[in-house]
């Protein structure tokens, strides 16, 4: 039997058993134990020896003492001769209780907004998607609003939690697809009363506002915005004290951001067509064309053209540079640029700047730009164009 410094006697938090510690390291063990506190609870980080992460130190005897013989005599004690271990101890704040190993989890309840339910812990309640859900998904940003969710999809939640004593969870998790203010908001609108329901001496003559097509809940969730921002606004600004407290700035937010994306339309942005079109002249058999619009890039409009020897011209915006570029569409190689910011690429023969001498397309072949109204020059057309008498960059002709 090796005789050593100090022995320990610890107590397993989780499975009870009892472990005992051997260190010639006597000077740092008895650091450590005057640290944590005799027959207090030691967090020790140190997985190769000590599985488990809670441990009472029950007792510390010297290895040289006949009394510590039990310890020193475990064939299934941690033998750390210099007690390296001893590095990952650290005291807590359970005194002499073991922590409860039950690990807590947070969960949160899902109401149906056509559903009373009643309970006092989540793990009280008989769960259904018609009355009462309970979730390990974390749906902070949602309390005390209503969702809908993927799993059911028809249906409307309200979100109440965080709940972390007697959840019975792990439970199933849900994904929201959709958050509104409230069940009113969620829910469909109530088919409208008939004649039978409405007795005709209590109707009254009512205001109509036509073209207000939010729905009512959108509108309060922006003028409850607007109201709280503002009295924010003036706390902050002039001191007046205006009872903003508990008002949760950041949520009343997202709840107006939520109704102006309801209100968003997308994919309806279509590009108008001008009414005037891009003439390109070129020179001998190169021919003049009418360029044909083509799409936006960069921002502005290009355009392209079929030169009468086949070659395929395309004039657009460079954003980089700030300037135009005329060049062959097929391989992209640059013919030409004009040095004009403007909406339209106008330029006259000596205006355009060769960049490199391209078939049909740089200036060298009596590059040229005018614009003209379509109807003059129709393309694509089956008979050929008939050229103004002249032409200038403006656009006007004669």
């Amino acid at each position: 039997m090796a005789i050593t410094g100090l022995c320990i006697t610890l107590y397993n938090c989780e499975t009870g058993e009892t472990i005992h510690y051997d260190t010639n390291n006597s000077g740092l063990a008895q650091t450590v134990v005057s640290t944590v506190g005799l027959g207090n609870v030691a967090q020790i980080n140190d997985p190769t020896n000590f599985p488990n992460t809670y441990y009472t130190i029950v007792s510390v005897c010297d290895s040289y003492k006949p009394d510590c013989a039990e310890c020193v005599g475990d064939p299934n004690k941690i033998y750390d001769i210099t007690g390296e271990s001893l590095n990952y101890w650290y005291a807590t704040d359970f005194g002499a209780d073991c922590p409860s190993q039950e690990p807590t989890i947070t969960a949160y309840v899902l109401v149906n907004c056509n559903a009373t339910v009643e309970f006092t812990d989540p793990d009280e309640i008989i769960q259904s998607s018609e009355t009462a859900l309970v979730t390990s998904s974390d749906l902070s940003l949602y309390v005390g609003m209503v969702v809908n969710i993927e799993q059911y999809p028809g249906n409307c939640y309200s979100v109440l939690g965080p709940y972390t004593e007697n959840t019975g969870c792990p439970c199933d998790e849900y994904t929201v697809t959709e958050g509104y203010a409230d069940c009113t908001c969620c829910l469909p609108p109530p088919p409208p009363p008939t004649c039978c329901e409405i007795p005709k001496y209590t109707q009254k003559p009512v205001h109509k506002y036509y073209m207000v097509t939010e729905q009512d809940c959108d509108i309060k969730a922006n003028i409850k915005f607007a109201n709280n921002y503002y009295r924010y606004y003036t706390t902050l600004r002039y001191g007046i004290k205006n009872c903003c407290e508990g008002v949760d700035i950041e949520k009343l937010l997202i709840q107006k951001e939520m109704a102006d994306y309801r209100k968003m339309e997308f994919g309806t942005c279509t590009g108008t067509i001008p009414e005037l079109c891009l003439y390109v002249v070129g020179a001998g058999a190169c021919g003049s064309q009418t360029a044909e619009y083509n799409e936006f890039i960069n921002g502005k409009w290009s355009w392209l053209f079929t030169r009468d020897t086949g070659v395929v011209g395309i004039i657009y915006w460079d954003n980089v540079n700030n300037y135009w570029v005329c060049a062959n569409y097929d391989t992209g190689a640059i013919a030409a640029r004009l040095k004009l910011y403007s909406d339209y690429p106008l330029g006259t023969n000596e205006e355009w700047e060769t960049v490199n001498a391209l078939s049909c397309l740089s200036p060298a072949a009596g590059l040229s730009t005018w614009l003209i109204p379509c109807e003059l020059c129709p393309s694509p057309t089956p008979v050929p164009c008939l050229e103004p008498d002249s032409i200038n960059a403006a656009g006007s002709f004669t």
